[in-house]
Order: C-alpha cells, then sequence, then structure tokens
C-alpha cells in the first residue's frame, strides 16, 4: 500500500502542475525519441498519455487518457485515441473519443464519438456520435447521429440523424432524420424523414416525410408526405400527400392527394384527389376529383372525371364527366356529361346531361335526359316529361316526353 500511495501522490502532482509558466512541459515522459509514455500534462506526446486533468494541450499522436474534466484547452488536437471519465475536451478529436461524462470540440469531430451524457462541438461532427442525452454539432453533422434526447446540427445534417425525443437541423437534413417527437429541417428535407408528433421542412421535402399529427413542408413537396391529422405543402405537392383530416398544397398539386375530411389547393389540381367530405381547388381540377359532399374548382374548369353526392361546381366550364347527388354546375359550358339526381346547370351544353331539372341556359347541343328539360337554343333532343325549347315554334316549344330541334 505504501508505494501505490506514493504512485498516485506522483500521479496528482505531475498532473496538477502550475500552470502560470506554460512554457513549461509539465510531465513524466518515458520516450525514445519522441514516442513512448507521459504521464502528466505534457503539452506534445507520441504514444500514450495519461493525465488529470489537460490544459493547455498542444497535440497527442496516439492515446490520450484523463481523468477529470479538461481546463483551458483551446488549441488541442488529439488523432488516435481519447479517453475520460469526465470527458474528452479538445479543440479537434480525430479518431475514437470515450466519456463516461461526455465528448467536447471547440472545432471538429471526426470518426467515432461516445458520450454517456452528451457530445457537443462547436464545429463540425464527422463520422459516427452518438449521447445518451444529446448530440450538438454547431457546425453541421456528417454521419451518423444518435442521442436519446436531442439532436442539433446547426448546419444540418448529411447522413443519419435519430434522437428520442426531437432533431433540429437548422441547416437542412439530406439523408435520414428520425425523431420520436418533432422534427424540424429548417433547410429541408431531401431523403427521409419521420417524427413521432410532427415534421417541419421549412426548406421543402423532396423524399419521403411521415409524421404522427402533422407533415409540413413550407417549401413544398416533392414526393411522399404522410400526416396522421395534416399534410401541408405551402409551395405545392408533386407526388403523394395524405392527410388523416386534410391536406392543404397551397401552390397547387400534381399526383395524388387525400385527405380524411378535405383536399385544399390554392393551385391547380392535376391528377387525382380524394377527400371524404370536399375537395377544393382555386384555379382548376385535371383528372379525378372524389368528395364526399362537394368539388368545387373556384377559378377554373373541371377536366376529367368529378363525381360528389353533393355539389360539383366548375367556375368555367366542366370537359368530361361530373357527377353528383344534388347538383353539377359549370358556370361556361358543360363539353361531355353532367349527372346528377337533382340538377344540371350549365350555360352551355356540348354532349348530355342527365338529371331531374337539366337548366341549360344557353345553347344545348346534344342530349338531355329528364323530368324537366329547359334550354332557350336547343340543337339536339330533349328527354322528359316536360320539355322547354326556346327556339322551336309554338306549338312545339314545350312539348311532353320528346323535344326535338336541328339545325
Amino acid at each position: 500500500m505504501p508505494h501505490f500511495r506514493r504512485a498516485v501522490f506522483l500521479f496528482a502532482l505531475l498532473s496538477c502542475a502550475p500552470l502560470a509558466a506554460q512554457d513549461v512541459n509539465p510531465g513524466l515522459n518515458l520516450t525514445i525519441g519522441g514516442y513512448g509514455l507521459s504521464i502528466g500534462n505534457s503539452r506534445r506526446v507520441n504514444g500514450l498519455r495519461i493525465n488529470w486533468r489537460d490544459t493547455w494541450v498542444e497535440r497527442v499522436n496516439g492515446v490520450n487518457l484523463t481523468i477529470w474534466r479538461a481546463g483551458d484547452n483551446p488549441d488541442a488536437v488529439i488523432n488516435g485515441v481519447a479517453l475520460g471519465v469526465a470527458g474528452p475536451a479538445a479543440h479537434q478529436i480525430h479518431g475514437l473519443a470515450i466519456g463516461v461524462g461526455g465528448v467536447e470540440a471547440t472545432g471538429r469531430l471526426a470518426g467515432v464519438q461516445l458520450g454517456l451524457v452528451g457530445v457537443v462541438s462547436n464545429g463540425s461532427i464527422w463520422g459516427v456520435s452518438a449521447g445518451g442525452l444529446g448530440v450538438v454539432a454547431n457546425g453541421g453533422m456528417r454521419g451518423l447521429g444518435v442521442a436519446g434526447l436531442g439532436l442539433v446540427a446547426e448546419a444540418g445534417v448529411a447522413g443519419l440523424g435519430v434522437a428520442g425525443l426531437g432533431v433540429v437541423a437548422n441547416g437542412g437534413i439530406a439523408g435520414l432524420g428520425a425523431a420520436g417527437l418533432g422534427l424540424v429541417a429548417d433547410g429541408g428535407v431531401e431523403g427521409f424523414g419521420v417524427a413521432g408528433l410532427g415534421l417541419v421542412a421549412n426548406g421543402g421535402l423532396t423524399g419521403i416525410g411521415l409524421a404522427g399529427l402533422g407533415t409540413v413542408a413550407n417549401g413544398g413537396v416533392t414526393g411522399i408526405a404522410l400526416g396522421g391529422l395534416a399534410t401541408v405543402a405551402n409551395a405545392g405537392v408533386t407526388g403523394l400527400a395524405v392527410g388523416g383530416l386534410a391536406t392543404v398544397a397551397n401552390g397547387g398539386s400534381e399526383g395524388l392527394t387525400v385527405g380524411g375530411l378535405a383536399t385544399v389547393a390554392n393551385g391547380p389540381v392535376r391528377g387525382i384527389s380524394l377527400a371524404g367530405l370536399a375537395v377544393v381547388a382555386s384555379s382548376g381540377i385535371t383528372g379525378l376529383a372524389v368528395g364526399g359532399v362537394a368539388v368545387v374548382s373556384a377559378e377554373g374548369p373541371v377536366q376529367g372525371l368529378a363525381a360528389t353526392l353533393g355539389d360539383l361546381r366548375a367556375r368555367t366550364e366542366l370537359v368530361g364527366v361530373g357527377v353528383a347527388g344534388f347538383r353539377v354546375r359549370a358556370d361556361g359550358e358543360i363539353r361531355g356529361a353532367g349527372l346528377a339526381v337533382g340538377t344540371v346547370r350549365t350555360d352551355e351544353l356540348r354532349g348530355v346531361a342527365l338529371s331531374a331539372y337539366n337548366d341549360i341556359r344557353g345553347a344545348q347541343r346534344g342530349l338531355a335526359i329528364g323530368l324537366f328539360n329547359r334550354t332557350p337554343s336547343l340543337h339536339g333532343v330533349q328527354l322528359g316529361v316536360i320539355n322547354y325549347a326556346g327556339n322551336n315554334a309554338p306549338p312545339f316549344r314545350i312539348l311532353p316526353l320528346v323535344n326535338v330541334h336541328f339545325d
């Protein structure tokens, strides 16, 4: 025991030597040609270095083992293996760094870093980094980052970033980002983003985004976006967007959009749009649109097939087939077929209208079938209980069963 106590005393004495004389390298160096064993606060070592507390270290090439938390260490560079009970801390660490408390660098971390509490780099992290609580890379992360609670990469993540609670990448994510609660990528997501509650890609989503509650892409979606409650693409959707309650594409949509209650496109819709209640497009619908209560094109045409149990409205024209339980209305014309239980209303018809009341307010060119068919200018056939053709001479203007007029 006396020998052990003396050895511990010598180690502590060498490690905690006065730091005022910074031009002196305190420590016991057992080296040959600059390589070997160093005990204490040696500035430069090639080999194995064992120290209580690192202060003003310059460079270690090999293995650096420390016990206590580092003091001022602004220029230290460790190449090889950095081990610490409290945790290694240096300007740069290249290789393997393991700290019971954590791993810290004022500059870059490159290689593999494992910290029971966390891994923090005021510069960048390259390689594999795992922190029991958190991983922070103020200069960005390239590689694999895993954190028990939170992962923050100010300059973004290129690779894989996973955290139990949240992932924040102010410079965006290129690769895979996964978080138990929330994932935020101010520079957008390119690849795959998944979050238990919410995913926000302020620079847009290119790839796949999944969230238990909501997926929001302020720069638009190109690929697949799924939100348990809602999916919002402020610059539009190209691909697949699904929201448990609603899907909103402020810049329009191209592809497939699905909303449990509604799909809303503040631009045009091109492709397939499905909603439990309503499909609404500000600038026209092209393709297939199905809404439980309504399909509405506020400022443009409906082209293709549109179906609803309620009201189908085309602000300019319906080109294709419109099917509705209550009404099919085209403020311009219908070119194709308008089929409704209640009413078909349009300024002009070029095709077929089938409903209880066919209200053709301009020229009808084609066939109208209903209980009451009305047009001021017939150029085709009306089949119904009462048929009114304004351009027929009396007594043929109003006829039961059949009315015809051909130019």
